[in-house]
């Protein structure tokens, strides 16, 4: 280990250990402070940053490399000591950064002390930081002195090899590389820096026209504005680590080099005041201070004049901020901020409302009362104050909200939570940024909603129209349900904000997940697009085959949107890349991007215009196919480790399967059924090879339940209240007291039940519910508070299958813990089985594929297991997407249609693409997909009806028979489907070869590509 990485590794471990110190003497000194700055640091993180299970083995890991065990203690201890070290390395980051920074201002520090001293007298380039925590621990005379020690002379030390460091001749590339020598890339992958690539961000910056003439005029008009408001503004409102702002600062320089041959003295002035980036995350911050600082630097340096920046305009605050204006009574004007990540704090949700006065600023009046509270002055001190500025009346008609800020400021200063305050404050500078930009760059965050905190939700809800009600898009199809609208991505927020960031004849260009191009929930955000902004362009990368972004995989898409009406006759350009890596790049009419022409909602079509005509066409002749069908999904556990194995024995009526979870377990045979996932669905054929322990009946399809143990839950009044498993034992928590359920208890006696109590008994009653001699149930009362009683309930079973009921109850916890799981269930409930998912003719496909392929899944099928041969369920996987035909002539049609290159190549155009180039065929995609008129009233392919003749239809094999009948048909088939699809040869080539471009071309290469490979290995022919 060099040198450097040792100190690096020291002052992690005593970082930690200075938290850890505080953790444990919350009362101490100033522990409070320091814990509320790692209280905002970590609520953010969540939001943030998404850290993957391996993600923390990779924390861990380097824990341990730097003397830190982070296994110790109780689960909730061990949780909470990883994100503390993940804060000190954070911290041991930030001092880095800011280090670094202040030697290129000429400024070294030595050690910490002179670091604070430092920092405070460049407030113009470090605004305040949740890692000053570490300026509190060394004012702190209550903090360990062996502990402080060590803190300090580990942290001096490396601010004294810095500060020997030459840092003149440092750029952003050489930082870099500093910094990635600093942390390995599983560590960076684990703080969620995933680099954009330059090449990336230059197409995005390109896609908006950010070219040296777009500069140059940006330029002309920040000098025609000269100290007035309308200067021009380039703004990333999630710039991360600065990567979107550094390439925008390069070009601003290159572009003014371009136009006038040289810089102009101004340069510097016009970049610092017309580059303005924006995060919530305070490393990324740091970070992209540094990376802008150097870059401004860097482009001085090329100009040939030394030059340090003297501010940079980034700021931690969350983009998304509102500000509402309102009157009170006594006609007082009022802002309520609302900072969305706040919302998660206690009493956040509702926003902090800032008084309006004339001549003061938000911005100003916030620091005047956060200054007079930390001061230690009185609320009259600040009412004094802003009389002077604004006048004894506008105070007075305010007086009330402004006693409430200074109530809730100091209150905050009371927890040591400043940052808090600046989140607020920097929410000012957010909204006055609104209608003011020229350009809106980046790369916003992907983060799913659920992982998002439910009041941030709700805000985003109450004050986003993407979000709000009304947002998704319904295809409103007569048969098929979409109730599972795909959750919000985080980006569809940044997109709108982003337009609302624009100017009149602004462009946004971001580069975000493509999925908003297909998924439901985008659906306002397509509208408000397609009717109101010009989209300039679109590139697709969603199957390109090298990820894009640095230790990351991702679906992106470049849009670029100019705030500005299109016209009827707007054409945007698109790019779309395939699998292999190839491009076809056209124009298409911004109206012709909706797949459903007369709902602006509908999912994007990417196509070059003679694809997209054709699908026009084949839309008008025929129905959607969620309109005469449902389609549904198979069953799902949300827990197949527990209920999906392959069998491995047999014995005694018993089978023995090995399980996911690596266990093996015996249970009885008659409960085994054969299991199909996604992946052994092909065309016209199925496999597995792994068996369900299928709990419930075979005829009613309703769960296996004890009627005995179902009438006393119920009796009880326990089916509807909150349920947790201890053990193999449920508890159930009520709202009402003990003596009450006791009086429930005993009247099982009225429905025929024998009621004893059992002893000894520890809590408030045990009794032992019997019917017929036979036990029932044993539950046992516990009194939780004066108006609330626990209810245990042990002796569950699955009505005649003891081996079955122990394995389940082994794992209740786990069964009880599911997200669909209802307490009105038994413990092991399949969710999604009901009886029209095992009739008639079901045919189905693999939910994730690279192609859609379909085929017959039988009921039922006879089959020996254990040597029992019987009649058995097929039950399709969660990953297996069917509907159901009862007609045969329609069902060996429809299977026929629904694996035709056409249908293969125009459900690519509304399916979602995920990663190696499959896509996703969820009901609302397969839905969309046409079905012509005469294919379901059989008045085409009158061939099939002909072949079905020949055959007996008993326990007719419709795959095998589908095979027939395009080994022998094929080309007849085919050739009456375009007649019926009413296209032209051409039209129906251009969709399937365009299907066949996007994922195909790949698996075609390689196949010739091997068989070239094997020709040239043939040895020669001898004579």
């Amino acid at each position: 280990m060099t040198a450097p990485a040792r100190i690096s590794h020291q002052v992690i471990k005593v970082l930690y250990e200075v938290l850890g110190w505080y953790q444990q003497n919350r009362g101490a000194g100033r522990a409070a402070v320091v814990l509320n700055y790692y209280s905002v640091w970590r609520s953010l993180h969540v939001l943030t940053v998404n850290i993957s299970d391996e993600a923390w083995d990779d924390i861990c890991g380097l824990a341990k490399s730097v003397g830190v065990d982070l296994s110790g203690g109780k689960e909730n201890q061990r949780e909470e000591n990883k994100w503390l070290f993940l804060f000190a390395v954070e911290t041991y980051l930030h001092l880095f950064i800011r280090s670094v920074a202040l030697s290129k201002l000429g400024s070294a520090p030595q050690s910490l002390q002179d670091m604070w001293q430092k920092v405070n007298s460049a407030r113009n380039i470090f605004a305040p930081s949740v890692f000053e925590w570490v300026f509190e621990a060394y004012s702190d005379q209550t903090l360990d002195p062996n502990v402080k020690g060590d803190f300090m002379q580990s942290i001096d030390l490396m601010l004294q090899v810095i500060y020997n460091l030459n840092i003149s001749a440092l750029t952003v590339d050489v930082f870099r590389e500093l910094y990635q020598s600093i942390l390995p890339k599983s560590m960076r992958r684990s703080l969620g820096e995933f680099y954009t690539s330059e090449d990336l961000v230059d197409e995005v910056l390109n896609s908006a026209g950010f070219d040296a003439s777009a500069v140059a005029k940006l330029y002309e008009r920040w000098k025609e504005a000269a100290g007035g408001v309308d200067k021009p503004l380039v703004l990333d409102p999630a710039c991360g680590s600065g990567t979107f702002l550094i390439r925008a600062v390069k070009r601003l320089f290159e572009g003014l080099r371009g136009a006038y041959g040289k810089c102009p003295p101004d340069v510097a002035s016009f970049v610092e005041e017309t580059v303005v980036g924006i995060d919530i995350n305070p490393f990324a911050v740091e970070m992209a201070k540094l990376n802008v600082f150097l870059a401004v630097s860097e482009e001085m340096d090329k100009c040939g004049m030394k030059y340090l920046p003297r501010s940079i305009r980034i700021y931690w605050a969350d983009s998304l901020s509102l500000i509402e204006e309102s009157l009170n009574v006594l006609g007082g004007k009022t802002t309520n901020i609302k900072v969305p990540v706040l919302a998660q704090e206690p009493g956040g949700g509702s926003g902090v409302r800032i008084p309006i006065l004339p001549g003061v600023s938000t911005d100003e009046l916030v620091n005047v009362v956060y200054n007079t509270v930390r001061s230690g002055k009185s609320f009259e001190d600040v009412r004094r104050g802003l009389e002077v500025k604004a006048g004894a009346n506008a105070v007075k008609r305010v007086e009330k909200e402004l006693r409430d800020l200074f109530d809730a400021l100091s209150k905050i200063e009371k927890e040591g939570n400043a940052r808090v305050a600046e989140l607020i404050k920097n929410a000012t500078i957010v909204v006055s940024l609104l209608g003011k930009c020229d350009c809106v760059f980046g790369n916003p965050p992907w983060v799913r909603i659920h992982r998002v905190a439910q009041n941030i939700v709700k805000m985003l809800r109450e004050n986003y129209a993407y979000y709000g009600k009304g947002s998704v898009y319904d295809p409103k199809f007569k048969k098929t349900k979409t109730p599972f609208k795909e959750l919000h991505d985080y980006s569809v927020a940044f997109v709108e904000r982003g337009l609302q960031f624009l100017r009149e004849g602004g462009v946004l260009g971001y580069v975000i997940t493509s999925k908003v191009l297909k998924a439901m929930y985008a659906g306002r955000m397509r509208e408000d697009i397609v009717s109101n902004y010009k989209v300039l362009k679109l590139v697709d990368y969603s199957l390109y085959p090298v990820p894009l972004f640095q230790d990351a995989v991702n679906y992106p898409l470049i849009i670029a949107v100019k705030k500005e009406k299109p016209e009827d006759t707007h054409v945007v350009e698109v790019t779309v890349y395939n699998t292999v890596g190839d491009s076809k790049t056209f124009k298409l009419s911004q109206n012709e991007l909706p797949l459903d022409q007369n709902d602006r909602k509908s999912p994007w079509v990417l196509a070059p215009p003679k694809v997209v005509k054709a699908l026009r066409k084949v839309n008008m002749a025929a129905l959607r196919l969620g309109d005469v069908y449902e389609v549904v999904m198979g069953v799902m556990t949300s827990a197949d480790e527990i209920y999906v194995g392959k069998l491995t024995g047999c014995s005694s009526g018993l089978a023995r399967l090995a399980l996911g979870n690596g266990q093996e377990v015996d249970v009885e045979v008659d409960l085994l059924h054969p299991f199909v996932r996604g992946k052994g669905v092909d065309p016209f054929s199925y496999e597995f090879d792994e068996y369900i322990v299928f709990t419930h009946d075979t005829a009613s399809f309703k769960p296996l339940w004890d009627v005995d143990q179902e009438r006393v839950l119920e009796h009880l009044g326990l089916l509807s209240w909150n349920v947790r498993a201890v053990g193999g034992v449920l508890a159930y928590t009520v709202e009402t007291t003990c003596g009450s359920v006791d009086q429930r208890v005993k009247s099982l006696v009225n429905l025929g039940f024998t009621v004893n109590l059992v002893s000894p008994c520890t809590v408030y009653k045990c009794y032992e519910i019997t019917r017929g001699g036979v036990s029932t149930l044993r539950v046992n009362l516990e009194s939780a508070s004066p108006q609330e009683c626990r209810v245990y309930v042990e002796g569950l079973r699955i009505p005649g299958r003891p081996y079955a009921t122990k394995h389940f109850l082994t794992h209740l916890g786990r069964l009880v813990k599911r997200d669909d799981y209802r307490s009105n269930m038994p413990p092991w409930v399949i969710f999604r089985v009901s009886p029209n998912k095992f009739r008639d003719y079901r045919i189905a496909w693999q939910e994730i594929a690279k192609h859609f392929e379909a085929c017959v899944l039988p009921v039922w099928i006879k089959t020996s297991i254990c040597g029992i041969e019987r009649n058995v369920l097929m039950v399709p996987s969660k990953t297996v997407y069917f509907v159901v035909e009862p007609d045969l002539k329609k069902a060996l049609k429809l299977l026929l249609y629904l694996n035709s290159g056409v249908v293969r190549s125009l459900l690519k155009l509304s399916a979602w693409t995920v990663r190696g180039g499959h896509y996703r065929h969820l009901s609302a995609c397969v839905g969309h997909l046409p079905i012509p008129h005469a294919l379901l009233k059989c008045g085409a392919w009158k061939i099939v009806e002909k072949v079905l003749t020949q055959h007996s239809n008993e326990n007719l094999d419709l795959n095998a028979t589908a095979k027939e009948l395009l080994s022998r048909y094929g080309n007849k088939l085919e050739d009456e489907l375009k007649q019926i699809l009413d296209i032209a040869d051409e039209e129906y080539e251009a969709i399937v070869e365009y299907g066949e471009w996007l994922n195909e071309l790949g698996e075609a290469r390689i196949e010739k590509e091997k068989a070239e490979a094997e020709e040239e290995e043939q040895p020669e022919e001898t004579s």
